[in-house]
């Protein structure tokens, strides 16, 4: 069986909240002792994207955790583990279950199989909320470095526009973000040559300003949201500056940290794709930012309104009474009866998707508690 462990949502000082998991929680006076903290970082790798796990320093928090199951970019996989095999199993297992229990009764009621099939897509989507947005004050950012320093922005622009030209067939809004993506990597890079910059707290950090993201030539990347800049340049640092703004690989590295699904010369096609799915998805951050409670609950906390602001019912009290269960003892199994409204939103526009997997239930119940199905035939 696997261990559970914990999403930790923690005000930040400048207002919303910072998001991550621990492995453990130890109580304190007026909140918790998070230990083994991590969030998710999305790497590119010769196989694709990943999520790996970032590690965080263990820390204080004046908040609470909600127990979950360990998510697949947490656990680590054993040795030898085939993951086609191992899913196939889990089918098989899952669909005995329901063909030999009164679980499959329940599961089968199309609340519940809309609400497996509304988690499964949750637990894919895991990639693209992984990915925060690190470009929200670039804009007046680089106006500033215009005034401050003018060349330097120019030749951004220039070669800006030339990376957004590899992109002509793809629509203006990604062609503009492939160019943002651009005059952002360049600034930092003069910035942190010649002047400093000031990060925001990250919320998809816990609160953390940057993350550090090893590069090439020994530079550590600092991927986070950049609040203020300074510049002052000398002879000394306007070289350093030139060398790493000239250098490709290095440029390159700091857009990968930004963002990691950043196209490789002739990846138009793929690149859309992923720049549309992850910006679909901004409002589901931008929820998970903002508000105390999770995007996905696993756990119903004390509420004054039922359902909570924020939150609709997608298991309703008849169902539950049909299966002589309660919001509480369903939450506890990792089955929310409810959905945050952006997230909602988001399953509307994808309900073919939604009703193609509701119609292999087996395959829902795997995904969904496979842990709890894995072991000893």
């Amino acid at each position: 069986m696997v261990q559970p462990v914990y999403f930790l949502k923690a005000p930040l000082p400048g207002g919303g909240y910072g998001y991550g998991y621990a492995e453990r929680l130890r109580p304190l006076a007026g909140g918790v002792w998070a230990e083994g903290v991590t969030v998710p970082r999305v790497e590119r790798t010769a196989l694709g994207w990943t999520i790996r796990p970032l590690r965080l320093p263990d820390r204080n928090l004046d908040t609470w955790g909600y127990p979950l199951a360990r998510p697949a970019w947490i656990r680590p996989a054993p040795a030898g583990e085939r993951p086609l095999e191992e899913a196939e199993i889990l089918r098989r297992r899952a669909a005995r279950l329901l063909c030999t229990t009164p679980f499959g009764a329940f599961c089968a009621m199309p609340e519940v199989r809309l609400a497996l099939a509304q988690d499964r897509l949750a637990a894919e989507l895991a990639p693209v909320l992984a990915i925060p947005d690190l470009l929200v004050h670039e804009d007046a950012l680089f106006q500033a470095w215009q005034h401050a320093r003018p060349e330097e922005a120019a030749e951004a622009q220039a070669a800006a526009d030339a990376i957004a030209a590899e992109l002509a067939a793809s629509s203006p809004s990604i062609r503009h973000w492939r160019r943002r993506m651009r005059l952002a990597a360049l600034r930092r890079l003069d910035a942190a040559t010649v002047g400093r910059e000031v990060f925001a707290p990250g919320a998809a950090l816990l609160g953390e300003a940057y993350a550090p993201v090893a590069g090439p030539k020994e530079w550590i990347i600092k991927a986070g949201i950049v609040r203020t800049a300074q510049y002052w340049p000398t002879p000394e640092t306007e070289i350093r500056s030139r060398a790493a703004r000239t250098d490709e690989a290095l440029v390159r590295a700091v857009e990968l940290a930004l963002f990691p699904w950043n196209p490789e010369p002739g990846e138009a096609a793929p690149f859309a794709r992923a720049w549309e799915e992850w910006a679909a998805a901004a409002s589901l951050r931008a929820f998970e930012a903002r508000e105390p409670m999770p995007l996905f609950p696993t756990r119903l906390g004390r509420t004054e309104h039922w359902p909570p602001a924020g939150f609709s019912v997608r298991i309703g009290p008849e169902t539950l009474s049909r299966a002589g269960a309660s919001r509480h003892s369903l939450a506890a199994a990792g089955l929310c009866p409810l959905i945050a409204d952006p997230f909602r939103r988001y399953c509307a526009a994808a309900q073919d998707l939604l009703a193609e997997w509701a119609a292999d239930l087996p395959a829902l119940v795997a995904a969904k508690w496979g842990p709890c199905l894995a072991g000893p035939a």
